[in-house]
């Protein structure tokens, strides 16, 4: 397997449409002004699947759904938010429509209500991730017992919060899961007047050039998540993975095996590291890499 990326995209904003500052043609501009070259429409509630607006970049379409659990298990309620992605390559006769808000905010008492809810939206053609699952919080044994959704907001900017952790966790159980970093835009700036959007973004190989293959690399994790560091390339051959990325200061490889998972850190004292060459051993089933640079800022990618 060899990667290389280059087009860059967020896949979780807001707009006028419910609650985000810029409509749907102003934040496409914001975001082509920084060489984005997609954006995924999420706004809440509300279904984005339309095909007449202007673009001024790649549309993707989906939405973000919230649902509340009330388990007597917890001394509070769990609320889940579910970003989803129309998923071109699923042959289905139900698809959302565009404008379609029939699915409001709902209340369960059981998880199983959740799990009915993730396999109604996948019935209907979409990727579904789990948005945000540090804040508001969601225990990690939630997410071991769902089954059926495509991956979770490993970084969210809107809330501040690094899933990294939860990334070990859930990958040990399901090596399919994709893990993504997101704006989770709503406003150009925030009470602090500082800059909400342009931190957490994906990188997709540049042979995805319109929104069905942006979708297919997403699906197959030809991708890369960041809030900082680059990955320029990344390639594995006869079980010795081959990197080159952008300075950053530590890079924690993650090796999973069909019992347990092991982290090796790499780290140079005082030089920083743009390369890195790993031998995998036979018992190797996947991995997960995350690059830290000197400012604390991540990139993830996993196989």
């Amino acid at each position: 397997m060899t990667f290389n990326a280059q087009i860059k995209g967020n896949i979780h904003c807001h707009t006028t449409r419910t609650d985000g500052e810029c409509s749907v043609e102003a934040i496409q501009k914001l975001y082509k002004a920084k060489t984005y070259a997609f954006l995924a429409i999420t706004d809440h509630r509300i279904y984005f699947d339309e095909e007449g607006v202007s673009r001024d970049l790649i549309l993707l379409n989906g939405c973000e759904y919230n649902c509340y659990l009330d388990h007597e298990a917890y001394d509070e309620r769990i609320h889940f938010h579910l970003l989803t992605l129309k998923d071109p390559e699923q042959d289905v006769s139900n698809r959302i429509e565009h404008d379609d808000n029939s699915y409001k905010s709902l209340f369960y008492t059981k998880l199983d209500e959740v799990q009915d809810l993730i396999d109604e939206l996948r019935s209907r053609g979409n990727l579904v991730i789990i948005a945000h699952p540090k804040n508001p919080f969601i225990p990690i044994e939630l997410l071991k017992a769902l089954r059926n959704y495509d991956g979770i907001e490993v970084y969210n900017a809107k809330s501040g919060q690094d899933a990294s952790d939860y990334l070990f966790e859930l990958y040990q159980m399901r090596k399919t899961l994709l893990f993504t970093s997101v704006d989770d835009s709503h406003a150009l700036l925030d009470d602090q007047g500082a800059c909400e959007y342009f931190k957490g973004y994906i990188v997709v190989e540049d042979s995805a050039t319109d929104k069905n293959k942006i979708v297919k690399a997403i699906k197959s994790k030809r991708f890369y998540a960041s809030n900082g560091p680059e990955i320029y390339s990344l390639a594995v051959d006869e079980n010795q993975l081959t990197l080159q990325c952008s300075a950053v200061s530590k890079i924690e490889l993650t090796v999973f095996s069909e019992e347990q998972f092991e982290t090796i850190c790499f780290e140079e004292k005082d030089t920083l590291i743009t390369a890195l060459q790993y031998q995998f051993s036979k018992a190797m089933t996947h991995y997960s890499m995350i690059c830290i640079d000197d400012h604390g800022k991540k990139a993830w990618i996993s196989n």
